[in-house]
């Protein structure tokens, strides 16, 4: 699959994307290839999943919401004193 270098970056060598099934590498040009999804995950659902995840990395990775989970984050003036 085609992905930005931010998004690449945020995928290499993380042992958390490894525990839940993905197996992700570098295949040049701009390019990752996936080598392995999680069995529960519907191949075609695939692209799009790695994709969404790198893109939540890649925001954790430059302190977006860092620590907390994507549906947490920007709710904080809801429960501001």
């Amino acid at each position: 699959m085609d992905s930005r270098p931010s998004q690449r970056g945020a995928l290499e060598g993380r042992a958390d994307l490894e525990r839940l099934g993905f197996e992700v590498e570098e295949f040049g040009g701009g390019t990752v290839r996936l080598c392995a999804v999680p069995a529960l995950l519907d191949l075609r659902e695939a692209e799009g999943a790695v994709r969404a995840l790198a893109e939540d990395l890649d925001g954790l990775d430059r302190g977006a919401g860092a620590g907390r989970p994507a549906a947490h984050r920007g709710d904080d003036a809801c429960h501001a004193p």
